[in-house]
């Protein structure tokens, strides 16, 4: 008898609960955030609740050259065009990324890696960044990708969506592409890597600009483009001109880390910089120079008109 009481009194053990799909919608979500997007959309064959988690996700990241198969192969003589591109998978994405619009879920951060010098390629990218309509755009150009030529890049345009605040372009020594597009008048933040510029986008509502291993060819007038300008960063950025003259009215911090003035064969090697700096901002409140370990902040001259400066710091 007490064999069978024990026996009655005893339940089965609930089957363990999984405790990610019992989070709400919009935690499950920023979690798939973490996942680049291939994976956010194998989530739909788990179980109900993960069905449509890649519609939701606030980040969107994505390598279009993972689209890419037999990349050593040249499949079109005609264009020298190498390697096969999954259309389909890709065509996918963008219908994910039109049914999110039209459900009005927003995507907050959209990275994407893809090889600029393929036009097949960057017709994809150029529909899913307008899809997208992201606050937040990253963009990356491997390395090993395929490279636009010069004439291309020159005339190739980045059209940036409405929503889009902040731009991040990481090019790899390509020529930087002309920023257009709706979103361009009220880009609040630029970013700019390991690119050369020529011409500097006409970005009237910018607030704050980095320029981080960039080759400024063009001429340097920042404040003809950028006249709300507050925060002015370069790092390890060559600007090749013998004199340089930044006037910002609104700027209050500038920082500059190993930047290099001059004109390419003005300078015998010894030092890094030779040119003339002059700065004069009105409202500029911090200013940071630093020099590297090899090198000293040297130039001919360097004149600053800052009548509210707190913070002057100089590192040799």
């Amino acid at each position: 008898m007490a064999r069978s009481s024990r026996s009655a009194t005893k339940k089965p053990k609930a089957a363990a609960a999984d405790r990610f799909t019992a989070l709400p919608l919009e935690l499950r979500a920023q979690i798939a955030s973490f996942l680049p997007y291939p994976q956010v959309a194998q989530l739909a064959v788990l179980s109900r609740p993960w069905r449509h988690i890649h519609l939701h996700t606030p980040v969107v990241d994505l390598n279009l050259d993972e689209f890419l198969y037999f990349a050593g192969a040249i499949v079109d003589d005609r264009t020298s065009l190498r390697g096969l591109l999954d259309d389909d998978a890709l065509l996918g994405v963008r219908h994910a990324l039109l049914r999110r619009a039209k459900e009005g879920s927003s995507v907050d951060v959209l990275r994407l890696v893809y090889s600029a010098g393929d036009p097949r390629v960057r017709r994809h990218a150029d529909r899913i960044i307008a899809l997208a309509d992201a606050s937040d755009v990253v963009l990356s150009v491997p390395f090993f990708g395929a490279r636009p030529s010069r004439a291309t890049a020159a005339a190739w345009a980045l059209d940036v969506p409405p929503s889009t605040r902040y731009l991040e372009l990481n090019w790899n020594d390509y020529l930087a592409p002309a920023i257009a597009g709706p979103g361009a008048a009220a880009l609040r933040e630029l970013c700019l890597e390991n690119l050369e510029l020529r011409r500097w986008p006409r970005l009237p509502s910018l607030r704050t600009l980095t320029l981080s291993t960039v080759n400024v060819k063009g001429p340097f007038a920042p404040a003809a483009c950028y006249p709300l300008l507050e925060d002015l960063c370069m790092c390890h950025t060559n600007i090749e001109h013998a004199r340089v003259d930044i006037r910002l009215p609104a700027l209050k911090s500038l920082d500059m880390d190993d930047v290099d003035v001059s004109v390419p064969g003005d300078h015998d090697g010894s030092g890094p910089c030779c040119g003339d700096i002059t700065v004069d901002a009105p409202m500029l409140e911090a200013v940071e120079l630093k020099g590297t370990a090899e090198w000293t902040v040297e130039y001919k001259s360097f004149t600053l008109r800052a009548p509210r400066l707190r913070c002057l710091s100089w590192y040799g």
